[in-house]
C-alpha cells in the first residue's frame, strides 16, 4: 500500500513539474507573440508611412510632368512659328546653309512638340482623365490620312511604306484619332529601325473578337525575346546603336497600348533580331464604355 502511495506521489511530482514546464513554455511564447505583435505593428507602420511616401511622390511626378509639358508647349510652339516664318522667307531670302540650319532647328522643335503631347497623353492616361470621342469612320479613309501624314517623316532611301488596301473592311466606331495616334507610332518606330526593305499597314476582320487587327510589321533589326517587354516601359529603350543613333523617348510605344486598352484592345509584338518586328493593335469595331451612361443604346 505504501509502494503504491509512494508510486502516485512521485507520479503526481513529475505531472505537476510537467504543468509547470508547460506553463513557462506558454508564458515564453505568449511573450514571443507580444513581440512579434509590436514587430508586425511597428512594420505596418512603416509601410503605411511609405505607401504615403509613393503615393505623394507618384502625385508630385504627375503634377510636374503635366506641369513641364504645359510649359513646354509656349516656348516650341514659338519656335514653330518663326521657324514656318523664315522658311517662308516673310523676312527675306536665306542662304542654302540659313535654310538648312532652320530645318534642322524645326525639326528639333517638332520632336520636341511631340514628345510634349506624348508625355501629357501619359500623364492624362495614368489619371484617367483622357475622353473617349468614337466617331463613324472607315479604314481605308483612316489609311489615306496616314500615308499622307507620314510621308515627312524620315525613312532610309531603301526602304517603302506600303499600305494594304482596305476597302474590305467595315467602317470602325471608336475614336479614329486615337487609334491614328497609334498606328503613326508604330509606323514612325518601323521606320526608325528600317534600313532596308518595306513597313506594312493592314488590317483585317477578327469576326470572333470583332475586332479589327491594324498589323504594322517591318523589315528591320527586330527586338530580342527578352527586350520585348521593356519596350512597352515608359522611358525605356533597347540598348542597342540603331536604337541609341534614332534618339527616341521611349514613350511611343507605352502611350500606344495604353491607348489600344483604353480603347477596349491591345497592343502586342512578335519579333526576332535580324527578321523585322510585327506589331498587332487590336480595336473594338465598337467601342463600348465601361460604364454606359443611363438609356444609351447601340447604334
Amino acid at each position: 500500500m505504501r509502494k503504491v502511495s509512494d508510486r502516485l506521489r512521485e507520479e503526481l511530482l513529475t505531472l505537476r513539474a510537467r504543468l509547470v514546464h508547460r506553463e513557462e513554455e506558454l508564458a515564453q511564447l505568449a511573450r514571443e507573440l507580444e513581440q512579434t505583435n509590436h514587430g508586425l505593428t511597428a512594420l505596418y507602420v512603416e509601410l503605411d508611412d511609405r505607401a504615403d511616401k509613393l503615393r505623394r511622390a507618384n502625385q508630385f511626378k504627375d503634377w510636374f510632368l503635366r506641369t513641364t509639358g504645359h510649359e513646354f508647349r509656349t516656348p516650341v510652339s514659338s519656335i514653330l512659328q518663326l521657324t514656318h516664318l523664315l522658311l517662308q522667307h516673310t523676312d527675306g531670302e536665306l542662304t542654302e546653309e540659313q535654310e538648312k540650319q532652320v530645318r534642322l532647328i524645326r525639326k528639333a522643335a517638332q520632336d520636341l512638340s511631340q514628345f510634349v503631347d506624348d508625355l501629357l497623353d501619359l500623364t492624362r492616361l495614368q489619371a484617367q482623365r483622357i475622353p473617349v470621342k468614337p466617331t463613324i469612320f472607315r479604314v481605308a479613309t483612316l489609311f489615306g490620312e496616314l500615308r499622307a501624314a507620314c510621308m515627312p517623316l524620315p525613312k532610309s532611301a531603301d526602304v517603302s511604306l506600303v499600305f494594304e488596301p482596305a476597302d474590305h473592311l467595315s467602317p470602325l466606331h471608336t475614336d479614329g484619332m486615337r487609334v491614328s495616334q497609334i498606328l503613326r507610332n508604330l509606323i514612325s518606330n518601323a521606320l526608325k529601325f528600317t534600313l532596308t526593305g518595306e513597313v506594312k499597314v493592314s488590317g483585317r476582320h477578327d469576326p470572333n473578337a470583332e475586332c479589327v487587327v491594324f498589323e504594322v510589321s517591318d523589315t528591320g533589326i527586330g527586338i530580342a525575346p527578352d527586350d520585348q517587354r521593356t519596350i512597352f516601359e515608359e522611358f525605356r529603350q533597347v540598348d542597342t546603336s540603331l536604337h541609341r543613333r534614332a534618339k527616341g523617348t521611349g514613350l511611343g510605344l507605352p502611350l500606344s497600348r495604353r491607348l489600344a486598352r483604353l480603347l477596349g484592345g491591345d497592343l502586342t509584338v512578335e519579333s526576332a533580331p535580324g527578321v523585322g518586328s510585327r506589331f498587332f493593335a487590336t480595336i473594338p469595331i465598337t467601342y463600348r464604355s465601361a460604364e454606359p451612361e443611363a438609356g444609351e443604346g447601340d447604334d
